[in-house]
């Protein structure tokens, strides 16, 4: 499936390891060429500056831009995709793939062919075997990444209508170390936060994506804290 695609699109999800199978999926990126977009749980696990990191998926703001690159592919490969962190179905208009620790088979959905077993040892194996040919090329995903933030900033905020978030969040970030952990309620802002910050590590960005769970921010922030601090709950 892989070998025949030309336009195959991977999506690294919550069914994922992020302590363990990191380098080997940078690996298998690396190797393939294959861009790869990340759902709101899995953020970090591919920085967001590497070359071919696309977007975050999955209702995100500006979600409307990534379903038209969707269009493009002609296969999906989930690397621990799990539909529970999907808000739209997108998954079943393509050839869908899955590498995962654990089959996705229920009945409103099974992919086209699935890889159950450790994650890393399987991209490993895919690395050493498959011939990739795919014609996406840089220049085509930069495009894209300059269409997103077209669409997610405004080229100039207007007076009437006061400060544009997207450009408040981006301005906080570019204040904080590239090793901030960052914690998001839920809300509206979610689906702006989950697109505009970008996250570089593994769990350093943490949100209640498909629970949604109101109030989780700061009960979380405070966890992270106290976990880096080498504190215990009492």
């Amino acid at each position: 499936m892989i070998a025949g695609a030309k336009r195959p699109l991977a999506m690294a999800g919550i069914g994922l390891d992020p302590t363990k199978v990191q380098p080997a999926l940078l690996r298998w990126v690396e190797a393939t060429g294959i861009p790869i977009a990340v759902t709101p749980k899995a953020k970090g696990l591919v920085p967001e500056d590497h070359p071919l990191f696309v977007a975050t998926s999955t209702g995100m703001a500006g979600d409307t831009l990534f379903v038209e690159l969707l269009h493009e592919t002609d296969l999906l490969i989930g690397i621990g995709f799990d539909p529970v962190e999907a808000i739209r179905t997108f998954y079943v208009s393509r050839p869908f793939l899955s590498i995962a620790q654990y089959s996705l088979v229920d009945r409103r959905f099974a992919p086209d062919l699935e890889l159950v077993g450790d994650v890393g040892t399987t991209l490993g194996t895919l690395q050493a075997e498959t011939a990739v040919a795919h014609t996406w090329t840089r220049e085509g995903l930069t495009a894209f990444h300059r269409r997103m933030a077209s669409f997610l900033t405004p080229s100039a905020d207007r007076i009437e209508l006061g400060l544009s978030p997207a450009r408040l969040i981006g301005r906080l970030r570019t204040l904080t170390p590239r090793h901030t952990i960052l914690t998001v309620d839920t809300g509206a802002h979610k689906l702006l936060v989950g697109q505009v910050w970008p996250a570089y590590e593994p769990l350093a960005y943490l949100v209640s994506h498909g629970l949604s769970t109101m109030g989780f921010a700061l009960p979380a922030a405070i966890g992270i804290r106290g976990r880096r601090r080498g504190l215990r709950p009492h």
